[in-house]
């Protein structure tokens, strides 16, 4: 599968942030991480990380985390 390599697993992402991966879940559940499900229906089924999106986050590009102090 060609888009594989393009996506890594939530332990990997965890590893590569230097967070624990019950985070890199919460990341996605806020909407500032991305990740794709292959497989399975509902709940079942794997998620990855594309490795863009950690890419995007180690360059401090938050997305919509971003926001202004007062």
């Amino acid at each position: 599968m060609e888009l594989r390599n393009d996506l890594i697993t939530v332990r990997e992402a965890a590893k590569a942030l230097g967070v624990c991966e019950r985070t890199v879940f919460n990341y996605v559940r806020q909407g500032l991480l991305k990740a794709v499900k292959v497989g399975g229906i509902k709940k079942a089924g794997r998620v990855y990380i594309p490795k863009a999106e950690i890419e995007r986050i180690l360059r401090g590009d938050y997305g919509r985390a971003k926001v202004n102090a007062r």
